[in-house]
């Protein structure tokens, strides 16, 4: 033990290898943003972001916002979208959205009248967030792996209103999951479903005409304001009414995919 040699500093001498400078580094100018805008204002544009999620996400039928929606919480939602069927709802679905509604220039479109079904599956809402309108979320248990096993496994899709977004960005992603509670089943045929890893992929090679045929004679075009740049709520407008146009082409209530003959329908919590 003579010739061992340790760090005196702590730190340093748990540190595996090369220590992860650039990693240290981010994570100090982390600490320094929130220090530098302050946690008292951070809190305030969370607080006000939860409030109007929940307004606008709780009076809707085919979504459920998981955990407690009464008590103090981050600007964390974990949420399941469910699919619905032709078969009348008894309860009578709201399905278009509630609280104040979406802002002018995020026009959100209706259909009523249907049940509630099966959820969609966490990872293939989270695709189809990204795929359609470039938004990011995440699908599964997390790192909730307990809860997912007791609850709703094998997960649900998880998504953050950080304070520094632009109220453009915030409702942009409250109408593209009201969308997707609409609409989002019919986007099933589109994917490949992998039972065993619960991955969705889009199958681009076998859907290119209709995703051409969608965007072709389209008039996609972004407004830009006097200093050239894009107006980001015109440019989240022609994503929603991409989105819809495809939507149309696409029976509204697709038939179930074929499964393995030793897995059941009624194994499936989750439409696929």
């Amino acid at each position: 033990m003579q010739d061992t040699v340790y760090w005196e500093d702590i730190e340093e001498r748990e540190n595996g290898g090369t220590p992860q400078i650039i990693q240290t580094i981010r994570a100090a100018l982390a600490f320094w943003v929130k220090e530098y805008i302050g946690y008292q204002v951070i809190e305030k544009h969370e607080d006000f972001y939860v409030k109007r999620a929940l307004e606008r996400l709780l009076p809707n039928d085919n979504i459920w916002v998981l955990g407690n929606t009464i008590a103090k919480r981050q600007a964390i939602f974990s949420f399941l979208i469910y699919s619905t069927t032709n078969r009348p709802s008894t309860a009578g679905t709201k399905i278009e959205g509630g609280g104040e509604g979406p802002k002018e220039g995020l026009y959100m479109w209706r259909e009523t009248g249907n049940g509630k079904d099966k959820p969609l599956h966490g990872a293939f809402v989270a695709a189809l967030l990204n795929d359609l309108f470039g938004i990011q979320s995440r699908g599964g248990c997390a790192c909730a792996g307990p809860m997912g096993y007791l609850g709703v496994k094998p997960g649900w899709t998880r998504i953050s209103f950080p304070y520094y977004i632009s109220n453009d960005e915030f409702e942009f992603i409250l109408t593209a999951l009201e969308f997707i509670a609409i609409y989002g089943q019919r986007f099933l045929p589109l994917y490949h479903f992998n039972l065993g890893s619960g991955s969705w992929t889009f199958k681009k090679k076998a859907h290119q005409d209709l995703l051409d045929n969608a965007i072709q004679g389209m008039n996609i075009g972004h407004d830009q304001s006097k200093d050239g740049k894009h107006d980001q709520s015109a440019k989240f407008s022609d994503y929603l009414e991409t989105a819809k146009h495809i939507a149309n082409l696409l029976p509204k209530f697709p038939p179930q995919r074929r499964l393995p003959e030793d897995i059941g329908i009624n194994f499936l919590h989750f439409r696929v």
